[in-house]
């Protein structure tokens, strides 16, 4: 046998049993659910699976501007990249990428992960949409707790409610039942003639007391005739210029004691969210003299939007949970043997074999290890198995040691015995708000130790997270809504959503505490 018949020999097997593995992988990879394409550091597409190509519809072939459209994907060729894109069809996916390089720190490419998370980013954006709906009633109670005369309570009103309804001016009118007459008590009207404050019309068919129904029909005024509504009130409405009218009653209990009345210079046609938000104003303003049902009403509120933060977080942890499980079992195994095989492979080849050979399978082999330690990073990520196999506790310590190694800040763990086992949603909410912690201090702490502390009552569990660091004007920082950060609102709504409660315990130049208490 030759020099070049001895050279030659091999690389049919090798290529053989190198496709045959690829195919393994490829696989695998178009069996799970999520969207994963490989590109190498030159933009040549390396691989992707069945997900990724029904989403960017593509056949089995490549189409000539595919590698340009990863590529334009982020300009960063080395750091990880995580952020959300909605696709044409109104979906929102969840894109994740990260560099893999040899072991000398030659970036060789690019892996990308997409996952489908529109139903919890609408249930996500519903839920902050209710928040802050919730925020701005708040703002309402809590500017009418602190006046004292029924016209400074309607002004207030009627300085909040342009911001929730589509009416630019408004005006709230009493019944004067000694005086048989409608009274303006307040109005935000710009350069009123005939609605002025303290101005009285007299009853008729409509702005009558008698009639206690709370639903009031709506009306646009340009649609209604003197025949049809014989009220000299509508016809100053008229002529302020004002065409279309909602006109919602103030009632407590079974009497109506006025009507709140929104004003538009333009015919205006509401929702049925808008009709529920002028009532639920409406009520507001009138229980102002009965605070207890205003107080019942903000507390509802307030439980619907835990509830939908709650159902949209169990939904969130679902997710995590699935996409963790389908890349343990059907990616990371078969990389792991893949990578088996690999070595397995180089250990076989003749001592003569092409130095270029070995190169090749040497990057092959990093490839797959890069690939498969990023895989588990984003499994870790996304649903830790220490927190479902072995509970709370073990979960804290192993992400501490993870926190610590990465970040160079000494944390501990101390725990009591809990037993039994609480509840999974609750493990769930105390682990990922020791998370959230546990980031806003390598973020803005500037820490030197970190303790963290897991403490068993009868009734509750508490869990504190202690620094050492810079701390913050905790107050202050609630006062501005604009530095109100994204992650203490996350970590209060983990909290109450399993009956919690969280306290954030600052001082500048004096660290920072994070208590949660959860009932057992």
């Amino acid at each position: 046998m030759n020099a070049a018949a001895t050279v030659e020999s091999p690389s049919p097997i090798i290529l053989k049993e190198l496709l045959s593995f690829q195919e393994i992988l490829l696989d695998a990879l178009d069996q799970i659910s999520v969207a994963v394409v490989a590109v190498a550091s030159d933009d040549r597409i390396l691989f992707f699976n069945k997900t990724f190509a029904s989403l960017w519809k593509l056949s089995e072939n490549l189409t000539d501007d595919l590698a340009d459209r990863i590529a334009s994907l982020t300009d960063d060729a080395s750091n990880q990249h995580t952020d959300y894109v909605m696709w044409q069809d109104g979906r929102i996916f969840q894109r994740y990428s990260s560099p893999v390089a040899n072991g000398t720190g030659i970036n060789l490419g690019r892996v990308w992960v997409l996952r489908d998370v529109t139903e919890s980013k609408r249930a996500e954006q519903a839920a902050q949409q209710s928040e802050e709906y919730l925020k701005i009633l708040n703002e309402l109670h809590q500017s009418i707790l602190t006046t004292q005369s029924s016209y400074s309570i309607a002004k207030v009103v009627l300085s909040k409610i342009a911001t929730l309804l589509p009416y630019p001016q408004s005006s709230v009118t009493l019944f004067d039942v000694r005086h048989q007459a409608l009274l303006v008590l307040a109005t935000n009207l710009t350069s009123a003639r005939y609605l002025t404050e303290g101005r009285r019309f007299p009853f008729d068919a409509v702005t009558s007391p008698v009639n206690a129904d709370p639903i009031q029909e709506i009306r646009n005024v340009e649609q209604i005739t003197r025949s049809e509504l014989p009220s000299s009130f509508i016809e100053i409405v008229q002529a302020e210029g004002i065409r279309a009218v909602l006109n919602v009653p103030l009632v407590v209990g079974t009497e109506r004691i006025g009507i709140l009345n929104l004003y538009a210079a333009a015919p205006v046609s509401p929702t049925p969210a808008q009709i529920e938000t002028a009532r639920h104003v409406s009520d507001i303003l009138a229980v102002a003299l009965q605070q207890a049902r205003l107080h019942e009403q903000i507390n509802t509120t307030r439980e619907r939007v835990q509830a939908l933060s709650r159902r949209q977080m169990e939904s969130e942890e679902i997710q995590r949970r699935q996409i963790a499980r389908e890349l343990h079992d059907m990616v990371g195994q078969n990389l792991t043997a893949l990578n088996f095989n690999l070595h397995a492979i180089r250990r076989r080849l003749p001592d003569d074999t092409p130095p270029n050979i070995r190169t090749r399978l040497d990057d092959s082999s990093q490839m797959v290890e890069e690939i498969v330690s990023r895989i588990r990073n984003i499994m870790s990520e996304l649903r830790p198995s220490i927190l479902d196999d072995l509970g709370l506790h073990p979960a804290l310590r192993w992400y501490a040691t993870e926190f610590s190694a990465r970040t160079d800040i000494p944390t501990q763990v101390e725990a009591d015995e809990i037993e039994p086992r609480l509840p999974p949603p609750v493990e769930t909410a105390l682990f990922r708000i020791a998370q959230e912690a546990l980031t806003n201090v390598a973020k803005h702490a500037h820490a030197k130790q970190v303790n963290i502390r897991l403490e068993a009552r009868p009734d509750t569990v508490t869990l504190k997270i202690i620094d050492d660091g810079i701390g913050f004007d905790f107050p202050a920082m609630r006062r501005n809504r604009t530095k109100n950060g994204v992650g203490l609102v996350d970590m209060r709504e983990r909290a109450e959503g399993v009956g919690g409660h969280i306290w954030v315990e600052c001082q500048p130049g004096q660290g920072t505490q994070v208590l949660v208490d959860v009932p057992r």
